[in-house]
């Protein structure tokens, strides 16, 4: 389900998905887009980023980077292989080129 937010300042379709815009800047873009991936897809990455997910650190001014007692979310680096066979890899592939083609 979808929680309650801001109004989108855009809405659109792409690839006959309705698409909702809510921040449009040059350097970063969020957006709402139904059935962006597969629950298939989306519980392949949620597992492969457990493997390799850090806590996320927020931005102390004076002392750099730090770990939030209050902060849950977690951070992980993902490198696409396009061309690998590999079943795990394959959902990062489709979910890159999806916002490749998303971007162009």
């Amino acid at each position: 389900s979808t929680l309650e937010t801001s109004e989108s300042v855009k809405k659109f379709t792409w690839e006959n998905k309705n698409v909702n815009l809510f921040h449009d800047q040059d350097s970063t873009k969020i957006m709402l887009i139904d059935d962006f991936i597969s629950d298939e897809e989306c519980e392949a990455i949620i597992e492969s980023a457990e493997k390799t997910g850090l806590r996320a650190a927020t931005f102390n001014g004076v002392t750099g980077q730090e770990l939030s007692v209050s902060r849950r979310a977690k951070a992980a680096l993902v490198n696409p292989k396009f061309s690998t066979n590999l079943e795990e890899e394959k959902h990062f592939d489709i979910l890159f080129r999806k916002v490749i083609n998303l971007q162009t």
